[in-house]
């Protein structure tokens, strides 16, 4: 019963610290394909404001450094993409290329002639079309990792709850066997100690010490002492 218990409250310690760590991991995951699907708006509004400009002939309003714009800001607080599917990362890898693309392009649409100018912006609207398919692909991932880590954690929630019902059915027995064991191994002997302490004060010399020996030394000890006594 000891070693069922022990096992079943290392279990439960164990399961929360899983718990824990599958909890973050959700939340990680679903942050990140939110933040892709951000991330993918914020480029196409600033491919739609650079055609509108070049076609108004107007300057554009949007930032034409590809390292300084709101995409590359966002791709460095991003960090690092966790991606342990090689075909999703060359599609992240991808997008950051298409993205320093996307920037030559307009440059090239800002300063094409009228002639040339459609053709252009014909290449930044394709262009734009692959970076948010591709973006799509990693955002689609990271959603897939959420729901498949989401289904672990039900599962170590539902063993958990288990565990907890054997617990809490075991518990009171366990506390009643140990209880038991405590009285016999303690309780006991100390009463017929006292029996005996109260019987040799009356004067009797017949004590019975059969069976008063138990596995704790110090009590043994006192056992042995009112031998002597007797």
């Amino acid at each position: 019963m000891t070693k069922i218990m022990t096992a079943l409250v290392i279990f439960t310690a164990v399961s929360l610290l899983m718990l824990g760590s599958l909890a973050l991991t959700v939340k990680n995951n679903a942050e990140s394909a939110i933040s892709m699907e951000n991330a993918n708006n914020i480029q196409s509004q600033w491919t739609h404001k650079v055609i509108s400009s070049v076609l108004e002939g107007t300057e554009p309003s949007v930032e034409l450094n590809a390292t300084e714009c709101e995409f590359a800001k966002w791709n460095a607080s991003f960090g690092e993409a966790a991606i342990e599917d090689g075909s999703v990362q060359a599609a992240f890898d991808l997008v950051m290329s298409i993205h320093a693309e996307l920037h030559a392009i307009a440059g090239e649409a800002i300063a094409a002639d009228a002639e040339n100018r459609m053709l252009v912006i014909d290449t930044l609207i394709y262009k734009q079309k692959e970076l948010s398919e591709n973006m799509s692909i990693v955002s689609a991932y990271y959603a897939a990792q959420e729901k498949k880590i989401y289904s672990a954690f039900v599962m170590v929630i539902n063993f958990s709850l288990i565990v907890n019902i054997l617990l809490a059915i075991l518990t009171p027995r366990y506390i009643r066997k140990t209880s038991k064991k405590l009285s016999d191994t303690i309780a006991n002997p100390i009463n017929a100690v006292a029996k005996w302490a109260t019987d040799l004060a009356m004067g009797s010399d017949d004590l019975n010490f059969e069976d008063a020996q138990t596995s704790l030394g110090e009590i043994n000890q006192m056992i042995e002492a009112f031998q002597v006594m007797a």
